[in-house]
């Protein structure tokens, strides 16, 4: 028996109903504000996983946005055209999602520590709709990699840009790990190359070392440190600051870190497990870096108990 025209019909258009509301289901946006080396890493680690683990998921990507209104657009846009969640990078996005709790599930990485950010509660149990990943290190585990190079390190410069949302972290960790270990600290904010030159030339050398901050503006210009003081030991909190001429930095890998960041996306999306069952992951295998060249510039020494477990720069 035919079927009758009207029904196939029906059931043609209902289908292709069902195909369309499956393939937005697949769409997941991404974003993140101003020019970053970090969030394009962890961008490239969730593309990489999600090649392998789940290829019918697709970015729309919508980087290097110029502030929170142009952010507020795209995520907005994001809801409306019924994505199935969003990728939002840096801990200026992780701020966003505080400020602006987000209607989708929202996966946050290239980011420091959401709690001390403001905007979960708990990495273990996240509440509402964001979880995601953090290059968060424990500062106090960082500098006791530092002292492991500079055994007479007893003080420390922080040098933090000024008016970024994960400086304050980088200098509570610090703060605490000072006091663990008796050492002198003090932060200094920094808005710009020539404010960076004035608090090297004015405070570098009453410390025994300084350390660049996780940000930017900070480990962007490494050349005004060095070139101002070459004579105290410069680290980092961060992998560019190490390449660009620090002496070592205790790191996350953050393309490692997009692919977990990637498997929490796929366990929410597609294999339906709620945001409070996806904790915030970190890497926990961070690395030493050391480049060699500052090692020597510094005139430290590097212990040959750590070729095996560090990084290597030349």
């Amino acid at each position: 028996m035919k079927q009758p025209r009207f029904a196939c019909t029906l059931l043609l258009t209902v289908i292709g109903i069902f195909s369309s509301q499956a393939s937005v289901a697949q769409d997941v946006g991404v974003a993140w504000m101003g020019k970053s080396g970090m969030a394009s890493a962890v961008l490239v680690g969730v593309q990489d996983r999600l090649k392998t683990i789940a290829p019918s998921i697709k970015l729309d990507i919508h980087g290097e946005l110029g502030s929170v209104e142009e952010m507020d657009a795209v995520v907005r846009n994001f809801a409306a055209e019924g994505k199935a969640g969003q990728i939002i990078l840096r801990s200026s996005g992780t701020v966003y999602l505080k400020d602006y709790p987000p209607s989708i599930p929202s996966f946050i990485g290239g980011n420091n520590h959401p709690v001390k950010l403001g905007t979960l509660q708990s990495m273990d149990s996240p509440q509402g709709l964001v979880t995601g990943v953090t290059y968060h290190v424990p500062i106090i585990e960082t500098i006791e990699s530092f002292m492991l190079l500079h055994p007479y390190m007893d003080s420390i410069l922080l040098i933090s840009q000024a008016n970024y949302v994960s400086s304050a972290i980088d200098w509570e960790g610090t703060e605490y790990a000072c006091k663990e270990f008796g050492f002198r600290c003090e932060q200094a904010l920094v808005g710009s190359r020539e404010e960076l030159k004035q608090v090297i030339l004015e405070k570098g050398h009453q410390f025994s070392a300084m350390v660049m901050g996780n940000q930017g503006r900070v480990f962007d210009n490494t050349d005004v440190i060095i070139e101002n003081n070459s004579e105290t030991p410069l680290f980092s909190y961060a992998a560019k600051g190490v390449a660009n001429g620090a002496a070592g930095g205790v790191i996350a890998d953050d393309h490692k870190l997009g692919g977990m960041l990637a498997d929490s996306l796929v366990d929410v999306i597609i294999n339906g497990k709620k945001i409070s069952e996806v904790p915030v992951k970190i890497d926990e295998e961070p690395v030493l870096m050391v480049n060699i060249s500052a090692i020597t510039r510094y005139g430290l020494d590097f212990p040959a108990s750590l070729l095996n477990v560090a990084e290597i720069i030349e």
